[in-house]
């Protein structure tokens, strides 16, 4: 009797050590979680996209993006597979040419943000912004106004991406500005900088995705 009452008994000890390590576990599993979803990320790495003499071609070491000036669209590939299609409607572009820019994060992110910059004669017509997530593109939207000059800033220069509770808030420096743009009325913003916000939280992911600027851009609070 004593020895099931001792066998009983270390049973009973494990039991009660394993249910204590499990929710130490889950404990932190929620903590991570908590943390990844109020973390603020900054996409402080920037690159521009190489392209092609024809101009129809730019690529990194993993994304490409191929035009077409027939059907006014953008490909994209990963790794040779295409993800989607990008296009700029409404607007008509007879401009002299894109760039393409690719921000990403040295924090752990499953996000890349690339920007197509449409330049004109002088300086900037507008800027198509895409959204990845795992090889997906999850949004994409167009930026008219404000713009900078693409032939005396780089992007980075003028705008800054950051994420943080299913929000990417897309940061633009006023001083950089050219004269023929201006700055929409609804826009939130202070002495520097304006402030454009997209909430992804209710987007669902799909391989192709074209969404209008007016229903995407929306001003916040600094």
């Amino acid at each position: 009797m004593n020895k099931l009452i001792i066998f009983l008994y270390i049973l009973l000890l494990f039991g009660c050590k394993g249910n204590s390590t499990s929710n130490q576990i889950s404990k932190i599993n929620n903590d991570k979680q908590k943390y990844s979803k109020t973390t603020r990320i900054d996409f402080n790495q920037f690159k521009v996209l190489d392209s092609d003499e024809s101009g129809n071609l730019f690529k990194s070491k993993k994304y490409r993006f191929t035009y077409s000036d027939t059907s006014e669209t953008f490909n994209l590939f990963t790794n040779n597979k295409k993800i989607g299609v990008i296009d700029y409607a409404p607007l008509k572009y007879d401009g002299p040419g894109f760039k393409i820019y690719q921000y990403s994060s040295s924090q752990q992110s499953p996000y890349i943000v690339f920007v197509i910059e449409a330049t004109a004669d002088i300086g900037t017509e507008w800027y198509k912004v895409i959204i990845i997530k795992n090889e997906k593109i999850i949004s994409d939207f167009l930026i008219n106004e404000p713009r900078s000059d693409s032939d005396r800033y780089l992007l980075k220069e003028f705008m800054s991406i950051s994420f943080q509770k299913d929000t990417f808030t897309f940061k633009l420096k006023k001083k950089l500005i050219v004269s023929y743009s201006y700055i929409p009325q609804d826009y939130q913003q202070d002495k520097n900088y304006i402030y454009i916000e997209k909430d992804i939280s209710l987007i669902q992911l799909s391989p192709t995705i074209s969404i209008d600027s007016a229903s995407c851009q929306k001003p916040i609070n600094d």
